[in-house]
C-alpha cells in the first residue's frame, strides 16, 4: 500500500528530526546512534551530525509550501560557511519537484553533492513503503493514528468477534488517547520486555500514565496484527474466562491487585495468577500487561511470593523523576493540544512551561485536570499559567476547584457523588440509580436533575462509567 503521510500535520519538530535521522541511517546501512542529535532550540544548522565524515543532517518540518522552505534555507546556507561540512543532507516534510530540487542544489552548491541527499515528502513516503523501513513506521505510531477508517475497522472487528461487550469502552478510550500519546524511554523499554517475555508489569504513582502506557503497548501490537484479540479488564478471573489457547491474544489487566484487595481475594488468587502468567510467558500466542499502583503492588508482593519471583526483570516503574525534561515538555504540549484552549489561555501557560515541567509535583493527570478545569471556570483576572503553577503547589486545590465548580453547576451531581462514596467504587449503576431515587424522595424540596443528567456531570469530573462482567458500573479516578 502506497503511503501519503503529511508529516507536518502528524509529527512535531522533535519527532520529525528523529524520523529524518532514522531514515538516513537505515538508507545507508549505518548502526544506531552514529548520528549525534542536539537538544531542541537553536541548533546552529545541525539536527544530526556524524563526526567520522563531517556529515550534517538538517530536518525542516513545514507545511507543504516551497517558498517558506526556501526562505528558511537561505538562512541555513549562511551557517554552513562556518560549519564547513563535507556533506549536507536535507530532509523536509515539503513535497519537492525536480525543478525545486535543482534550486536547492544550486543554493547549497559544494555542500549537497547529489539529489539523493534532498529528501522531501514524496521520498519519505516512498522509503516508508519499503519493508526495510517498516520498523520506522511502527516506531512513529503518530503516522498510523490518522488512518481512522482503518483503525475503526480493526476495532469494530475486535468488538464483533469478542465475547465481551465491556471491551468496547476500553477500545474506544484507547482510540481517543493514542493520537496524543508521547512515547518515552519507558515505552520502548516496555516493548523490549514484552517482546522478550510476553509479560509486562507497569507500576507507579497515580496519574503518571500507567493505563495510557498499557493502551499504547496494546495499540503497537494491534497495528502489527489486525487479528489480535484485545481484552481490557481488572481481574485475573476474566483472563481465565476469555483465554483461548489457539488464538493470538493480548490482555491488559488494570489495577490487577487493587480489585483483588477490595474483594479480599489475594491469597486465594495467588496460584491462579501464577499459573496463568507461567503459561503466557512460556507460550507464543499470548501477551499480558499488568498495571498497579506502587503502594498496592509492594503490599501485595508481601503476600504473593510466587508472583514476585515469576515477574522479576519484567517490570517498568513510571514516575515523574524518571521522565526526561524533553519528554515532560512534549507531554505538556500534547495535553495542551488536546485541550482546544483559546490562544490567549495557551500562551499564558506556554510562557511558564519551563516552571511546570521542573515542578516537584509535575504529574500528567494533575496538569490535564487543571487545564480541563481552566477551560470551564472564570479566571478572576489571574493568568491561567499562574493558576496552573499555584495548583501544582497544592494538587488538592485542583480537585477542590473542580468540586466547587461542580457544586455551582449541578448540586444533583454532588449528591450522586455522595451516594457513590457511601458504597465505595466500583458500584453498579442500577444500585446507584436506586440510591439516588431514594435520596430524591427524602429531599423533595431540592431541584433534582434526572439520574442520567447528574451522571453526565459527575463523570466529566471525578469518575467514569465502565462495564465489568457485563454490568454497568461507576468507577472513581484513583
Amino acid at each position: 500500500m502506497k503511503n501519503n503521510y503529511d508529516f507536518h500535520a502528524l509529527l512535531d519538530d522533535v519527532e520529525f528530526e528523529a524520523l529524518a535521522i532514522d531514515i538516513v541511517r537505515v538508507r545507508e546501512n549505518l548502526e544506531p546512534n552514529v548520528f549525534r542529535r542536539y537538544p531542541k532550540g537553536r541548533d546552529g544548522g545541525i539536527d544530526g551530525y556524524r563526526y567520522s565524515d563531517n556529515t550534517i543532517i538538517q530536518a525542516k518540518c513545514y507545511k507543504n509550501d516551497f517558498n517558506i522552505l526556501k526562505g528558511n534555507l537561505k538562512k541555513e546556507v549562511l551557517k554552513l560557511r562556518n560549519l564547513k561540512p563535507s556533506r549536507y543532507i536535507l530532509v523536509t516534510s515539503v513535497g519537492l519537484n525536480k525543478e525545486q530540487q535543482r534550486e536547492i542544489m544550486d543554493l547549497f552548491k559544494g555542500y549537497i553533492h547529489s539529489d539523493k541527499d534532498i529528501i522531501g515528502r514524496i521520498e519519505l513516503n516512498e522509503y516508508l513503503t519499503d519493508p526495510k523501513f517498516s520498523f520506522i513506521q511502527i516506531k512513529y505510531n503518530n503516522l498510523w493514528t490518522p488512518s481512522t477508517v482503518v483503525f475503526e475497522h480493526i476495532l469494530e472487528n475486535i468488538i464483533l468477534r469478542g465475547p465481551n461487550n465491556f471491551n468496547q469502552f476500553h477500545l474506544n478510550e484507547m482510540k481517543n488517547n493514542v493520537e496524543y500519546y508521547i512515547k518515552t524511554k519507558a515505552y520502548h523499554e516496555s516493548l523490549d520486555i514484552m517482546d522478550s517475555h510476553n509479560c509486562l508489569l507497569v507500576y507507579g504513582e497515580p496519574g503518571i500514565g500507567k493505563t495510557m502506557l498499557g493502551f499504547n503497548i496494546a495499540f503497537h501490537y494491534l497495528m502489527q496484527n489486525e487479528e489480535l484479540d484485545l481484552f481490557f479488564t481488572d481481574t485475573i478471573e476474566d483472563v481465565y474466562k476469555f483465554y483461548r489457547s489457539d488464538k493470538k491474544q493480548l490482555f491488559v489487566v488494570d489495577d490487577f491487585l487493587g480489585v483483588n484487595y477490595v474483594n479480599n481475594q489475594i491469597k486465594n488468587g495467588e496460584s491462579k495468577i501464577y499459573r496463568m502468567l507461567k503459561s503466557i510467558i512460556s507460550g507464543n500466542n499470548h501477551k499480558i500487561v499488568l498495571i498497579s499502583r506502587k503502594n498496592i503492588l509492594f503490599e501485595g508482593m508481601k503476600l504473593l511470593q510466587e508472583l514476585k519471583v515469576i515477574i522479576q526483570n519484567m517490570s517498568v516503574e513510571l514516575s515523574s523523576t524518571s521522565l526526561e525534561n524533553s519528554d515532560k515538555m512534549r507531554i505538556c504540549w500534547s495535553i495542551l493540544k488536546k485541550s482546544n484552549l483559546q490562544y490567549s489561555l495557551l500562551h499564558s501557560i506556554v510562557i511558564v512551561s519551563d516552571k511546570i515541567i521542573n515542578h516537584d509535583n509535575y504529574n500528567p493527570r494533575f496538569i490535564n485536570d487543571a487545564i480541563h478545569l481552566l477551560s470551564k471556570i472564570k479566571h478572576d483576572g489571574m493568568y491561567p499559567g499562574k493558576i496552573l503553577l499555584e495548583t501544582l503547589k497544592n494538587p488538592n486545590e485542583i480537585y477542590e476547584r473542580m468540586y466547587n465548580h461542580l457544586h455551582e453547576t449541578s448540586k444533583s451531581a454532588v449528591y450522586l457523588g455522595i451516594c457513590m462514596a457511601i458504597f465505595g467504587y466500583p458500584v453498579e449503576l442500577n444500585i446507584l440509580r436506586k440510591c439516588y431515587g431514594d435520596l430524591q424522595e427524602s429531599l423533595p424540596w431540592q431541584e433534582w436533575q434526572s439520574f442520567d443528567e447528574a451522571l453526565g456531570q459527575l463523570s466529566a469530573s471525578f469518575c467514569f462509567v465502565r462495564d465489568m462482567n457485563f454490568i454497568r458500573t461507576l468507577t472513581g479516578i484513583d
